[in-house]
């Protein structure tokens, strides 16, 4: 059995581009290779390439995993790894780097210059761009004319792109006399297509020259020829390894009900209820989050012994604590739910009306009775949900078959009234909500009103309606059974929630962060 954190030569030589692995048989057996001093003769020998010491042909290799370079992108390059018309930044290195497969962390338009950031290490580069960790980056710009200082405030209150997008807060900074200067310096966190020259366009102004000067606190070499690149010194990879190593203490946790704090079988394990119980007894505020109505996460915080806050409805409406006092709602438009009705009805699958604390049926089939009776909610029986006139929060249509339901997701999806959206919250479950309604929108909401930012926020989440919350979150975990558009988006996987993921999860990433 290999040791732990060992490798075998031929792979070892082979990623760093020293030979194939065809290559380096041969030249072991010349005896051309040494480890620690001794001929090996063997490319299947295993070693430990941080710790070991290798010879080839008489001269000392350095094993590094991953590759960090600064380059001052030309203009007319693209920042891409492959492109079949144009030359991109890859093409500016040598055979050597390029073995090890950087690629650039983040984009720069192909006319604009500066710093760009050449690695293979995915971690680093996801810490630099996702968009929650608000990194910083500096760009110089000369425009076509000059700008005043009443820019300097729509820029800090965020400006709207041409596509209805508002961007987050930038810094511009005037250079030189602000009446008669074109220069400026500006500072965003995030990367939108062609974002520096849209928010210049958005208030008239069109950019003639961009270059990127820093990122987060790594500041481009000006000796450094346009083309040209280097290697990180030591002092600046640990400056910005310290961006996502810095963390703010957490303040709350966000916990999504169904499919990953609870069981596949809707049970609560005993290691997660002792794991949020933790959480709580340090002062962290526990979230429940959940696409169904708050009835059904009562009991969770009761079995855990807790009371909290509870996002409902897929973020249509937040209630505190055990007498569901309602904070925020959504609700949709009554013309557009009686629309909605007549759809539904056209459709003859089962659906269920909720408002912020309440559940509605008008029947009840045996199929949706299980269901109910698994969540623990007492539906209440309406004789015509026509007679429900304001505070709907949510409808949402239950079908058992999910190829009944694909089918009608990909019909009504055509015929949609504006004002509405359909969710697939999970297999059986579609959702029926207002556009701006996700879990994301209402848990920023709710962590702004308790003086909370992003960076003191874990969420951990497993489908589809959970991805929003994952983004705004500072720390976005995902369990290991989500689907694969979660496990994407998520900064950390932990084990399944019928592994006792969250557990997992607060003793990696809540308790000891």
């Amino acid at each position: 059995m290999k040791a732990k954190g060992t490798q075998r030569l031929d792979k070892v030589l082979s990623s760093l581009g020293i030979a194939t692995r065809s290559e380096l048989k041969k030249m072991a057996k010349q005896g051309r290779i040494l480890v620690n001093g001794e001929i090996v003769k063997d490319t299947s020998f295993h070693l430990n390439p941080e710790q070991d010491h290798i010879h080839v042909d008489g001269q000392a290799v350095t094993y590094k995993k991953y590759i960090y370079l600064m380059l001052n992108k030309p203009p007319g390059v693209l920042s891409a790894t492959e492109d079949l018309r144009d030359r991109t930044v890859i093409d500016l290195l040598t055979e050597q780097e390029k073995h090890f497969a950087p690629f650039p962390v983040g984009r720069l338009d192909k006319d604009t210059e500066g710093l760009l950031l050449l690695t293979n290490d995915g971690k680093l580069a996801h810490q630099l761009l996702s968009p929650r960790k608000h990194v910083d980056k500096t760009y110089f710009a000369k425009l076509d004319g000059v700008v005043g200082e009443e820019a300097i405030f729509s820029f800090q209150q965020g400006i709207q792109l041409d596509d209805g997008y508002v961007t987050m807060p930038a810094v511009l900074k005037l250079i030189g006399d602000a009446i008669q200067s074109n220069e400026i310096e500006i500072t965003i966190q995030e990367g939108k297509y062609h974002q520096v020259k849209r928010m210049f366009e958005a208030i008239g102004r069109k950019v003639i020259y961009l270059q990127r000067i820093r990122m987060g606190n790594l500041d481009l070499d000006r000796t450094l020829p346009l083309g040209s690149y280097r290697t990180l010194t030591e002092t600046e990879l640990v400056q910005l390894q310290s961006i996502h190593k810095s963390k703010r203490a957490i303040k709350l946790l966000a916990l999504d009900v169904d499919g990953t704090l609870l069981r596949d079988d809707h049970s609560l394990s005993e290691v997660n209820i002792a794991s949020v119980q933790k959480v709580a007894a340090s002062g962290i505020e526990v979230v429940l989050c959940t696409g169904r109505g708050a009835p059904s996460a009562l009991p969770v915080f009761q079995q855990m012994g807790l009371s909290g806050t509870i996002i409902s409805h897929n973020g249509a409406a937040t209630v505190n604590g055990d007498a569901l006092e309602v904070q925020q709602q959504i609700e949709i438009e009554t013309p557009i739910y009686k629309e909605l009705l007549v759809m539904l009805r056209n459709s003859q699958l089962f659906f269920d009306v909720s408002t912020a604390t309440s559940l509605f049926v008008e029947n009840l089939i045996p199929e949706a009775k299980k269901m109910y009776d698994l969540y623990e909610v007492e539906p209440e029986f309406i004789s015509d949900f026509e007679s429900l006139d304001g505070g709907v929060v949510k409808v949402t249509v239950y079908e058992p078959d999910p190829v009944r339901l694909d089918d009608f997701q990909q019909t009504l999806s055509k015929i949609m009234p504006a004002g509405i959206t359909m969710v697939r919250s999970g297999i059986y479950f579609i959702d029926f909500m207002v556009p701006s309604v996700n879990k994301g929108v209402a848990l920023a909401h709710y962590a702004k009103s308790r003086g909370y930012i992003p960076e003191q926020v874990v969420a951990i989440g497993n489908y589809n309606n959970d991805i929003e919350m994952l983004h705004y979150a500072g720390i976005g975990i995902a369990v290991s059974n989500s689907t694969q558009e979660v496990l994407e988006v998520a900064d950390f996987v932990v084990a399944s929630n019928n592994d006792d993921g969250v557990s997992d999860a607060i003793a990696s990433y809540v308790l000891e962060s």
